[in-house]
């Protein structure tokens, strides 16, 4: 499967494809650990409680 898509993306963008397709980046469990460290670095802030109703909606459509 990766070497079929390796062609719709620049040359510079297929070692992270390759990532992707061979471990944990394409099965979305990297999604909350990259989260907990954006959070706390304080590049992202914690939801208010309308985001987290929105955000739980969105993942509930998602899934």
């Amino acid at each position: 499967m990766i070497n079929e898509n390796k062609k719709h993306f620049p040359q510079h963008m297929h070692k992270t494809l390759e990532c992707y397709y061979s471990n944990c980046l394409g099965s979305g469990m990297m999604i909350p650990k990259v989260i907990e460290i954006l959070l706390e670095r304080g590049v992202l802030k914690p939801l208010s409680e309308i985001q987290k109703k929105t955000a739980l909606s969105v993942l509930c459509i998602i899934g």
